[in-house]
């Protein structure tokens, strides 16, 4: 019983033990009164956590204080890196505008320069083609057309490198047979051309969309229209070159010299100078209209040559007494037709019926119309150069001693008279007082006549 006794004694100590732990008690005494204030368990978990909460805020509001002013810094300097970063990007937008602007304003400047230089090309290009007019006009005055030329009015630019090798300045190019006769019409004048629609588009509405495609392409075919004026040029120096030479070397073979406008502006013979003797200042290159006013003042001299070696060949007996005659004797010895002996015949003869007009070769003073023995009805004609011709057995002469003929005038009609065998014409050609033989003048004036 007494351990019994003990045991509950012990469990009611440790009980109390046990609560006396688990309560939290807060004793106020003041003076003679006491009280005890008793804290349950929760409520010292719930102060607790009150006490520490107390303790983060007080924390954190002191780091935050702390730490304020270096946010605050770091804020302020971010907001002014975009701020510069801004005004950075607003530096350059406004750079590239004005940098777009200048360019458009360059770009209007060329293109309004472009279009000023196109129209004083063209008009170039006309005041040249009127001089152009007045050179094909007195070309073809003297008969002569420029036959080599390009296949159309508009070369293409990209055949300016083979154009070139054909039209070297200072010379005119002789072997032009690289090109077609130009059509009736279609030389150059130097008007704006019709232009090709580009792409589908008429001509206003590239000028609207594509104004520098529009300017070339007006470029190129200016251009192209020069280099076809300079060719038409080239062509009708030689021609006329080439017929002036010919006239030149065929009256030449004959003995005569004829002299030309620019022959006192032939170089000097290699043997006196050298080959490779050259100088001369260095300058610029030639112009287009250079270019071209050397080409029409070759033309010219060109055909100012033709024109003296046209005029010199008037002078010469070389056109043919009789047309549509038959040849049947000719100069030098022979069998006379009456003393069927040789003998020497002094000219050569043109059968043909009786009244068949007889012709001046060139142009001359007759110094003689009258009946001359063996001549029958002669007609003699003196003419520069020493030269003189004489036309026997005429059966009428149509001119008197004095008269003043040219070339290809009707002087006479073949007839029978004097010592004759039928109706012909006996020709001579005299170098001075000695009869010379007439075939040679006959064969350069049908080579002339060919050219």
């Amino acid at each position: 019983m007494p351990s019994s006794q003990a045991d509950f004694q012990k469990s009611v100590q440790a009980k109390q033990l046990k609560r006396a732990r688990a309560d939290r008690r807060i004793i106020f005494a003041h003076g003679d009164s006491v009280q005890v204030l008793r804290i349950a368990p929760w409520m010292g978990a719930l102060l607790v956590l009150f006490v520490l909460a107390g303790s983060v805020g007080i924390i954190a509001s002191a780091s935050y204080l702390f730490f304020r002013d270096e946010l605050f810094t770091a804020s302020i300097k971010r907001q002014h890196q975009i701020q510069v970063a801004y005004e950075d990007r607003v530096s350059d937008l406004r750079r590239e505008i004005d940098r777009i602007t200048s360019r458009q304003l360059l770009n209007q400047q060329a293109y309004e320069a472009r279009v000023e230089r196109l129209l004083t090309e063209h008009v170039q290009l006309y005041e040249q083609g009127a001089r152009l007019n007045v050179i094909l006009d007195r070309a073809g005055s003297l008969g002569l057309v420029p036959r080599p030329a390009p296949p159309s009015p508009v070369i293409p630019p990209n055949q300016e490198a083979s154009l070139g090798s054909r039209l070297q300045l200072g010379t005119m190019a002789t072997d032009m047979s690289a090109f077609a006769p130009i059509p009736p019409g279609e030389l150059i004048t130097g008007s704006i051309p019709q232009l090709p629609p580009q792409r589908g588009m008429t001509v206003m509405q590239q000028a609207v969309t594509d104004p520098a495609g529009l300017l070339t392409t007006l470029d190129e075919t200016l251009e192209a229209r020069e280099h076809n004026q300079m060719i038409a040029l080239a062509g009708l120096s030689a021609e006329a070159n080439h017929e002036a030479d010919a006239i030149v070397d065929a009256v030449g073979g004959l003995g005569i010299r004829v002299s030309l406008p620019s022959a006192s502006m032939d170089p000097l013979p290699t043997q006196l100078t050298g080959e490779s003797a050259m100088g001369g200042p260095l300058l610029a290159p030639m112009s287009e209209t250079d270019r071209f006013q050397l080409y029409a003042d070759d033309a010219e001299r060109a055909l100012a040559d033709l024109n003296a070696a046209r005029e010199a060949i008037d002078l010469v007996p070389i056109a043919a007494p009789a047309r549509n005659a038959r040849l049947t004797s000719r100069f030098g010895n022979r069998r006379d037709p009456f003393t069927r002996r040789s003998a020497f015949h002094s000219g050569i003869d043109y059968a043909a019926p009786t009244g068949t007009p007889v012709y001046a070769p060139a142009d001359g003073v007759v110094t003689r119309a009258a009946r001359r023995g063996g001549y029958g009805l002669m007609i003699e004609i003196d003419h520069p150069h020493g030269l003189s011709t004489r036309f026997a057995h005429l059966s009428r002469m149509l001119v008197s001693p004095g008269t003043q003929v040219q070339r290809g005038d009707v002087i006479g009609r073949i007839g029978s008279t004097g010592r004759s065998t039928g109706p012909h014409l006996h020709y001579e050609v005299r170098r001075g007082t000695r009869a010379i033989d007439p075939m040679p003048f006959v064969r350069a004036g049908q080579s002339i006549d060919a050219l």
